[in-house]
């Protein structure tokens, strides 16, 4: 468990020391670093979403810069298929 700490960046590694197996280090850092249900950051799209007019943008301009903001707020959110159906409408 040793080489785990040595190869993380010291002030991550830091907050792992007491942690006695790899897979409670690992459950930790996921929770601490997942980009998945970041709430702030899924604010902050959206927030960016609702505001970008077009204003002096092309319009593929426009349409790529929304784009780019929709798959970063797929990217952060967590979609959970609960049938097939639910899959051929993501």
């Amino acid at each position: 468990m040793i080489w785990l700490l040595i190869s993380m960046q010291p002030h991550i590694s830091k907050s792992c020391l007491l942690v006695d197996t790899a897979a409670k280090i690992w459950k930790s850092l996921s929770l601490t670093y997942s980009k998945i249900r970041n709430g702030a950051q899924i604010y902050d799209i959206r927030n960016k979403i609702h505001g970008t007019k077009q204003g002096e943008m092309t319009i593929s301009q426009f349409y790529y810069e929304s784009c780019g903001l929709w798959q970063e707020l797929d990217y952060y959110q967590d979609f959970q298929v609960d049938c097939t159906g639910d899959a051929v409408k993501f």
